[in-house]
């Protein structure tokens, strides 16, 4: 039998000595030139060719030479002609053996994208449309997208950015025939990324997962795509778009987080009176009424309001009302501190590389003036101009758990944990903790409460104009020691409480489960 490491030109030793011979064939003959110019032109009675056209004759031979040694040992750095090859090749499988693409992985080591070794140009993607919005595809005909497009440069072995890409860049110069990519590991855990697109069940909506500290567990988006065959046509395509990043929604009483870090900011913790007819922020505008008083008069039912609340017990309830007068309370300038403090109108960076950015839309969160009451009362009850990704709104969620510290979410499991800047001091985070945690245990959240752990959580419905509303629910767990943080939207899913919180309490179970998070009384707080 023969040895496998030998080729129709001999040995693998013997390739090698093959192509460093042809390296130092390029480097002497580079030198020649060079010398030949150095040296004095011998003088031409009778010719008529000047010392400028031989000088330039032999700068266009070194260009032409050191053109070619470009392609010659470093080919594969070439994206586009490496593209054009795999498109029209007829020995596709010639192209690729330049370059073996890398597998992407999963924080545990499960692969999430790999080459198929027998068809060079296709792409394994075990958890297919689970994981397609953060994955992406590396497709022949439609090109790339996803970590698949941002990575490339590693994935192919092109990258030269960090020490260990250059070090496979030069491996690869050495075994152009042979050249392999970089692997790239993710953070997401695939056994939670997979289930949370069950639980979905190809609702319009998105999960995301996150560890205070901005580690991304889960990043799903529904209804998602065949990263084997990507690019559908006609209302299908709206599967393209990660709503997890790129989804711009009113956070509806979720923000009311925010509204309560603002209050306690400033050490605001008032009583009001909340009746069922609502709130008139402004002359000539519309009352804000609690979603009760809806759900009775749905009925054709009278509701008597909730007569006169404080803090803890209206976030509980989530009282349009208590929070309206909140708002109004804490001012137009801590809004606008808010926004820039917690990034609301900024594209929010999650994956980087020599290549590209996978980047998050941004929200948006006005300018607010003090005459603006109508805006001001809306806004802090997340409605009216305001929206906000899910990602924003779990790392609005992460920073109360992370006591006031918010941290830049990442994917690269290479990378390490960033702060960005402090949201909300810890004593202001302790606060809106605990009026989470009386969400869960005796408010709208209830059913979110699991055995022996210490779920904090708010829901969240979002009024649309002219269609059902959106269902928000975003918690973290457990109370004491945080160690993940659940968002989850479903679009015109109706009550949060309904709809999107049963997704995050099966998420929850599922991450208790596998031992992603620990009982709280092991724990200390």
């Amino acid at each position: 039998m023969p040895d496998p490491s030998t080729t129709l030109l001999g040995t693998e030793s013997t390739l090698a000595l093959i192509r460093m011979l042809r390296i130092v064939f390029l480097l002497l003959l580079t030198i020649t030139t060079i010398c030949m110019m150095a040296l004095p032109l011998p003088k031409a009675k009778k010719t008529k060719l000047s010392p400028l056209f031989a000088i330039a004759t032999t700068l266009s031979l070194i260009a032409i030479l050191a053109y070619q040694a470009t392609w010659q040992l470093a080919g594969f750095r070439h994206h586009a002609f490496m593209a054009f090859m795999r498109r029209h090749n007829p020995r596709p499988d010639a192209a690729e053996k330049q370059v073996k693409r890398g597998t992407i992985y999963d924080i545990n080591g499960v692969k999430l994208a790999s080459s198929i070794d027998n068809d060079p140009n296709q792409r394994l993607y075990p958890l297919g449309p689970a994981a397609a919005h953060v994955v992406g595809y590396a497709h022949p005909f439609y090109g790339l997208a996803g970590v698949e497009r941002a990575a490339n440069a590693s994935l192919t072995g092109a990258a030269l950015t960090t020490r260990r890409e250059r070090e496979q860049f030069g491996r690869n110069l050495l075994a152009r025939t042979e050249a392999e990519g970089l692997y790239q590991a993710l953070t997401i855990d695939a056994r939670l990324q997979q289930h949370a697109y069950d639980l979905l069940a190809n609702r319009p909506g998105a999960v995301v997962a996150i560890t205070p500290k901005g580690a991304i567990r889960v990043l799903v988006s529904s209804p998602s795509f065949d990263p084997t065959n990507p690019i559908p046509s006609g209302k299908d395509q709206a599967r393209m778009l990660n709503r997890a990043l790129q989804g711009r929604y009113p956070p509806g009483s979720t923000f009311k987080i925010a509204i309560a870090l603002m209050a306690a900011a400033q050490r605001l913790a008032p009583t009001y009176d909340c009746p069922a007819q609502g709130f008139y922020a402004a002359p000539h505008t519309s009352p804000i009424r609690d979603s009760t008083y809806w759900e009775y008069k749905r009925r054709n039912e009278t509701w008597a309001g909730y007569g006169r609340l404080g803090l803890a017990d209206a976030f509980a309830r989530s009282s349009n009302v208590y929070f309206a007068q909140l708002g109004l309370a804490c001012g137009a300038e801590r809004f606008n501190i808010m926004a820039e403090a917690a990034h609301i109108n900024e594209r929010i960076p999650i994956f980087s590389s020599s290549d590209s950015t996978i980047s998050s839309a941004a929200g948006n969160l006005k300018q607010l003036a003090p005459k603006q009451r109508a805006a001001i009362a809306q806004h802090a009850i997340g409605q009216g101009t305001l929206l906000m990704t899910p990602l924003h709104v779990a790392m609005l969620t992460a920073a109360v758990a992370a006591k006031g510290e918010l941290w830049q979410p990442y994917l690269n499991a290479r990378s390490e944990p960033l702060l960005m800047n402090r949201l909300a001091t810890p004593a202001a985070a302790a606060t809106v903790a605990a009026l989470m945690r009386q969400t869960v245990t005796s408010g709208t959240g209830r059913n979110a409460n699991i055995p022996d752990f210490e779920v904090c959580g708010k829901t969240g419905t979002a009024e649309v104009s002219g269609s059902p509303d959106h269902a928000w629910f975003t918690c973290f767990v457990p109370y004491h020691n945080p160690q993940l943080i659940i968002t989850v939207i479903i679009e015109h899913g109706g009550f949060g409480a309904t709809s999107a919180l049963p997704v995050a309490r099966d998420l929850l179970q599922q991450a208790i489960q596998l031992g992603l998070v620990t009982n709280p009384s092991h724990s200390t707080p």
